[in-house]
């Protein structure tokens, strides 16, 4: 069966086993995320990776609010000409956080 032939609930339902498996180690990138977001500084590149790969795998998992918020705090860490509120950021991102831990 290809993927076009798959409807959403299958899709759905291979995605439960690889977010069991993955699940600690995102919400272990989301914390390396916080602490660059409190520091507010230029990330370091263990940050920028998970920064990229949190764009990525959040909308991956259903979660596209999470991918545009990661996105957010990359451009509000590496510009200098952002309109986001860095503790607006905080509270969303712990907002995601806690919501992920509970999944």
């Amino acid at each position: 069966m290809t993927m076009a032939e798959m409807d959403v609930d299958q899709v759905r339902a291979m995605l439960v086993p690889l977010w069991a498996k993955n699940r600690d180690h995102i919400l272990e990138r989301l914390a390396h995320v916080r602490i660059a977001l409190l520091a507010d500084t230029e990330p370091s590149d263990d940050q920028r990776s998970d920064l990229h790969a949190l764009v990525g795998t959040l909308g991956t998992y259903g979660w596209p609010a999470g991918s545009a918020l990661m996105a957010d705090i990359h451009r509000h860490l590496t510009s200098s000409d952002t309109t986001a509120d860095r503790d607006s950021l905080i509270r969303q991102l712990d907002e995601l956080t806690t919501t992920l831990a509970e999944v």
